[in-house]
């Protein structure tokens, strides 16, 4: 990429020159699923001997061992399939867009890490997604329609381009790949205003360089379902509180506890009448997650990135960060996205894809 003119916002106080990378970055060969192998390499990740064995690096070293809500610092290449999903505007569309009282109105600057371009445009990351396939990334279909100040939010593939083997947003020294997206994928039941069937996917204009560091997860067969009490993970570059003034630029994760659908179906009808929010309703492709107190949990900007359970060493894909109330509320779990409940969808549509466990 040339970086000449090229402006990355951090915050709408903090502007970062990036300059060109000077750091060499590690041989590695190339590595092909077919329908041989994928059940066996999908969701490894670095620093597992069966997937390292894989390829031919240098020595292999995981830098860094708080916060996503109450989580902790991701190791670089940790989480390999999960991708940035970054959106496009136009000069026009960013001056447009203003927000603010009457007569006090600004151009709206989201809370994300914005690149910006000669032209006056910009992209920025928006929602997160994960690799199910080398060419198929897997998010959450609110990610892709208008909502609040983000007013020009659309599914047309040209709009999105997809970062995968991203680790620290402001630091252009670790291998990221970034591909254009060729179609998008809303589910067709998709439904805003209660967030049922929220689920998407996204193909790339072409698949993505597996490496040590950038694999595909695995997906549950329709008929599965991991237990109540399950500690799982959820990662992402999403704020680190409700309402605060920026993404993590370094990917951080958060263990959660599956919860149990009569239990959350529970605690969220008793929230809907307490807010008087009829939208706030837990249906059967949905799934809950949290952690006993709170304290806990994914937030804005994590939309569309995995919650993901471990089984014989391999990660699987089993929710879609979709929607909750603030982040970390101890009286309300966040909600994913059951993706069992539409794995017949998706292998309908992305070929030779596996489903296990």
């Amino acid at each position: 990429m040339n970086w000449a003119g090229l402006l990355v916002i951090l915050n709408p106080l903090m502007v970062i020159f990036c300059p060109p990378n000077q750091i060499e970055r590690r041989k590695k060969e190339s590595f092909a699923y077919n329908a041989e192998n994928i059940d066996r390499y999908c969701g490894l990740r670095e620093g597992d001997r069966q997937w390292s064995s894989q390829f031919e690096t240098e020595t292999n070293v995981l830098h860094i061992s708080k916060r996503i809500v109450g989580g902790m610092k991701s190791k670089f290449g940790e989480w390999p399939w999960l991708v940035s999903l970054m959106f496009y505007e136009t000069a026009e569309e960013i001056k447009s867009n203003l927000v603010g009282k009457h007569g006090n109105r600004s151009i709206f600057i989201p809370p994300t890490i914005i690149t910006y371009y000669p032209s006056g445009s910009r992209r920025y990351h928006i929602c997160g997604g994960t690799l199910i396939h080398p060419q198929w990334v897997l998010t959450a279909a609110h990610c892709l329609f208008p909502a609040g100040s983000h007013i020009y939010l659309s599914p047309a593939p040209y709009r999105w381009r997809v970062r995968a083997g991203e680790y620290d947003m402001l630091d252009d020294r670790r291998d990221h790949e970034d591909i254009d997206v060729e179609a998008v994928y809303p589910h067709p039941d998709y439904n805003a205003k209660e967030s049922a069937n929220d689920v998407a996917l996204m193909k790339l204009q072409r698949p993505a360089k597996i490496s040590p560091y950038v694999n595909i997860a695995c997906l549950p067969r329709f008929d599965v379902n991991f237990r109540s009490g399950e500690q799982c993970i959820a990662p992402g570059w999403g704020h680190a509180e409700a309402g605060a003034p920026n993404i993590t630029k370094v990917l951080h994760h958060v263990s959660l506890s599956l919860m149990s659908k009569n239990e959350c179906k529970k605690t969220y009808d008793q929230a809907r009448q307490r807010y008087e929010a009829p939208y706030l309703e837990i249906q059967d492709m949905m799934l809950c997650a949290g952690a006993p107190g709170g304290g806990r949990d994914t937030c804005q900007y994590d939309s569309g990135g995995p919650l993901m359970c471990e089984s014989s060493n391999q990660w699987y894909v089993v929710g879609v960060v979709s929607f909750g109330y603030e982040c970390g509320d101890p009286d309300l779990p966040g909600v994913y996205t059951n993706v069992s409940f539409f794995t017949k969808w998706i292998a309908g549509i992305v070929p030779d894809i596996s489903f296990m466990r």
